[in-house]
């Protein structure tokens, strides 16, 4: 799973990269007059919002690999570890209950 996730934090890494360097050269536009401020701040609102969108594009095809390799996420294993303590719970109720009518006989 390594080089996985490696992947997909190297291409969130670039759309911020990329985003960024958007940023400075609206900026450098703006300071320049070839656009105004708020030229400017629609253009980077809308390539962050494709940002975002590309993102949650990573993050399901990240996601569909992952269950694909079988590999289970930290919420399901927590959900697991919640449910085999209370199977656990209740085994030991039942055991102490057995034990407890075996010294009343």
């Amino acid at each position: 799973m390594g080089k996985l996730e490696e992947l997909f934090y190297r291409g969130i890494g670039s759309l911020d990269l990329t985003v960024n360097k958007l940023e400075e050269l609206v900026q450098s536009l703006v300071e320049e007059g070839e656009l105004t401020k708020k030229q400017g701040k629609e253009l980077v609102e809308r390539w962050q919002e494709k940002g975002d969108e590309q993102k949650d594009k990573l993050e399901d095809i990240f996601d569909e690999k992952l269950d694909d390799l079988g590999v289970v996420r930290v919420d399901e294993f927590d959900k697991l570890k919640e449910r085999v303590a209370r199977i656990e719970g209740k085994l030991s109720n039942i055991e102490n209950g057995a034990s407890q009518n075996k010294t009343e006989i």
